[in-house]
Formats: structure tokens, C-alpha cells, sequence
């Protein structure tokens, strides 16, 4: 299927347990691979179990990846297929007042945006361990998880797919990884209030951090290069954490799952604390001994328990809420 406008490709899996009934609810899922990498095939395996298990249609699609297709074009393809949803319900057999959207990671990123576009077509939005904003990476989730899988995805140098999407150089990523990239003027902004640990952590606990400073140095920064991109940073539709309070309020029901060895795991917690504050009905759910992309080893030779509970309870709440 594709939609009628930029032809993005979709994955549509539709159980048998469904398949002849109308008005049928449906998931459209946004995968991840920092906005630059994977497929809808390298996610086959996970939509595929998620439709069967929670028998909800399940559209999987494949946006755009950068650095070819930079901000906003995955934004675009994703928004636009929601919209094909809505507007060809009929004729697919689905319900439009029960689209729900979801991605992990980047596609976490992207379902987020794609919400706060779209809100009034959008039922529910699961964030899956999300990737919510680029202003600062001294995080006490980056603290703490480094040192884990530091090769691979807790490595900072992932700030590289940020500069991806934003069609920025590979030369900004030290400045970015040492939060060089904000300005003095900017870490004292209504922005970085947005990503304040003290106010929108202080009432969690993983590992001992209510016994660290969350507080920020605010002393330095290039007010150059925050020049640079300033616009794209701050963006709410790049950085959903970046929205201000007014924008958050009517938003979707959410599942925000977030992995307690996950070095962007607390983008997720203070999204769902300035959602619930927003009066957006918001469940979290952060599994201490989970990792970031421990819900793709769901099923196969090295599946995980942690990775099982994880599909289960994100069909839990399908069931419950879409």
C-alpha cells in the first residue's frame, strides 16, 4: 500500500483473527535506527508478533531515512500516512477514531511529532525507549550508562544520526556530546527548563539518582554554533520535549516505556512527567534491567524475558486503550 501523495511504503499486517471484520483498530509503527538506519523488514519479525498477538492492523512504515532525506521529511511520511489512514478508513476496513501511532527510538522521535501534529487522529502514542531531545546529554541516564555498551547504542557518538537529520556536519558532534552546542544565554532559557532533572526527575529513583546533582553547569557554551541551528534545536516537532506547556495539553493518551540501562532513558521519564502535569492521561514504564533495544529480541534464538514482558504489556495496553 502506499499513499497516494509521496508514495511511502507500508508494511500492512492484518490477522486472521481480524481479517473479515470491519472498523478494525489499527497501529501504525515507526521503527528506529537513529532516523538513518533499518527498515521495515529489519522490524518484520516485532510488527509482525505485535499484530498477532494484540490482533490491531499493524502499519509499518518505511520513512525516509537521512542524511539524504534530512528533517522533516520523515516527519512528512509518517504524517502522511496517518492522514491516508483517516481518509481511506472506509475501503481498508479500519476505524478511524482508533488509529494509534508507536515507534522505538528515533521512531519514538517521530511518533511523538507526529502527535502533536495530528493529535485529533490519533488515539493513543507509544514512545518505546524515545529519543526526545538534542539540548543536553550531561542527563543522569548518560551518566550512569556509558559505560554500558559503549560501542554500540549507548555510545555518544550516536549524536552523529542527530546531526544527520538536522542536515548538520559531523565536525558539530564533540561540541554536542559536551553541550558546547548551548549557549549560556540558551541553558538558562525556558528550554532548558523543559529538560530540568530537578523538577521533572526529582520524585525518580534508578540506581541511587535521587542521590546525584541533577543540576546543570551554565557557565559555558558556543553561542556560535547554537546560532547555527538554534531553530532546529528548539523545534517541538525535532525535540518534542522542546514544546512549551500549552502544546502538550489535549495530546493523546501515552505508553512511555523507557529501559533502565538506556542512556537517553530519561528523555522518556520527563516527557511523561510534563505530560501528566499537561493532564494527558500518561503511563510510564521503566524496566531497571532493560536495555535500548532489548524489544527486538522478543522471539528467536537469543530472546530475552525482559524483551517477552516488554511485547506483552505494550499488547496489554492496545487491548485496554485502542
Amino acid at each position: 500500500m502506499f499513499t497516494s501523495k509521496s508514495r511511502v511504503p507500508v508494511r500492512m499486517y492484518e490477522p486472521l483473527t481480524t481479517i473479515e471484520a470491519g472498523a478494525r483498530p489499527v497501529l501504525v509503527y515507526l521503527h528506529g535506527g537513529g532516523f538513518s538506519l533499518l527498515s521495515i523488514d529489519a522490524y518484520d519479525s516485532f510488527t509482525r508478533k505485535v499484530a498477532r498477538d494484540s490482533g490491531l492492523v499493524v502499519v509499518s512504515v518505511d520513512y525516509r531515512l537521512s542524511p539524504q532525506h534530512p528533517y522533516p521529511a520523515a516527519t512528512d511520511d509518517c504524517l502522511e500516512v496517518v492522514q491516508y489512514l483517516h481518509a481511506e478508513a472506509s475501503r481498508l476496513r479500519i476505524d478511524p477514531r482508533r488509529i494509534a501511532i508507536g515507534g522505538d527510538s528515533a521512531g519514538g522521535n517521530l511518533a511523538a511529532s507526529v502527535s502533536l501534529k495530528a493529535r485529533e487522529l490519533i488515539k493513543a502514542q507509544l514512545l518505546l525507549v524515545p529519543a526526545l531531545q538534542l539540548f543536553t546529554f550531561n542527563t543522569t541516564s548518560v551518566i550512569e550508562n556509558k559505560p554500558y555498551f559503549a560501542k554500540t547504542f549507548n555510545g555518544l557518538f550516536q549524536v552523529i544520526f542527530w546531526a544527520n537529520y538536522l542536515g548538520l556536519g559531523a565536525e558539530y558532534a564533540p561540541d554536542i556530546i559536551a553541550n558546547n552546542h548551548t549557549s549560556p544565554e540558551l541553558k538558562r532559557s525556558k528550554f532548558a527548563n523543559y529538560v530540568d532533572q530537578t523538577v521533572w526527575m526529582k520524585s525518580y529513583d534508578n540506581r541511587g539518582s535521587q542521590k546525584k546533582d541533577l543540576s546543570q553547569k551554565l557557565n559555558f557554551g558556543r553561542s556560535d554554533i547554537t546560532r547555527e541551528f538554534i531553530d532546529k534545536m528548539t523545534d517541538p516537532y525535532v525535540s518534542p520535549l522542546m514544546a512549551d506547556p500549552e502544546m502538550l495539553v489535549g495530546l493523546p493518551r501515552a505508553y512511555i516505556m523507557t529501559a533502565g540501562y538506556d542512556i537517553i532513558r530519561d528523555d522518556g521519564i520527563m516527557y511523561a512527567t510534563r505530560l501528566r502535569q499537561a493532564g494527558v492521561p500518561t503511563h510510564l514504564i521503566n524496566y531497571k534491567t532493560s536495555f535500548h533495544t532489548a524489544l527486538t529480541f522478543s522471539e528467536g534464538p537469543l530472546s530475552l524475558n525482559i524483551a517477552r514482558q516488554t511485547v506483552s504489556d505494550i499488547v496489554s495496553f492496545l487491548h485496554d486503550h485502542v
